[in-house]
């Protein structure tokens, strides 16, 4: 972390996604946490609004930013125009940043080392344990003012100096 970037709860620099899906007509593209890797995606599994599995149930929008809550799953990703509109399993948190955050510099942050074993750290105990949606409001991120935070988009990953 560089000197003069401000620390936030992301709670404080994004909301938590709870949009359900609004009733539809015909399909819709859905994807299961094991639908998505960190180099792309499967395709999704074409679902109406009648059939779909009680956990389809997210609805993010372009812009948001999503990983899986499950501990020792490092799965992110970032809503673009082609995932825009799809149904996404509640194994997922999103995130929408608020104006002071950029979306790539939140999605790299999710990526990071430092999210990854924070997040597996406060998930639930047993094989599938998840992190709550309170506990990911509390952990924190570094904040530079935007144009850094456009430098920062480029470097690596899984720098895990936040």
């Amino acid at each position: 972390m560089k000197k003069g970037w401000e620390i936030k709860k992301l709670g404080e620099v994004c909301e938590i996604v709870k949009d359900s899906p609004p009733k539809y007509i015909g399909d819709k593209d859905y994807f299961s946490t094991g639908a998505i890797r960190n180099d792309g995606y499967d395709l999704p599994v074409k679902i109406t609004y009648h059939n779909r599995p009680s956990r389809a149930d997210s609805y993010p929008k372009k812009g948001d930013v999503g990983f899986a809550k499950m501990k020792f799953t490092n799965k992110v990703l970032i809503i673009d125009s082609q995932l825009n509109g799809s149904i996404f399993s509640t194994g997922f948190c999103f995130l929408r940043p608020k104006p002071m955050l950029n979306s790539k510099y939140l999605f790299n942050f999710i990526c990071s080392d430092y999210f990854q074993k924070l997040k597996d750290y406060f998930a639930g105990q047993g094989i599938m344990g998840g992190i709550k949606n309170s506990i990911v409001e509390e952990i924190e991120i570094p904040i530079p003012n935007l144009k850094e935070q456009e430098h920062v988009c480029c470097e690596s990953r899984t720098d895990s100096s936040y």
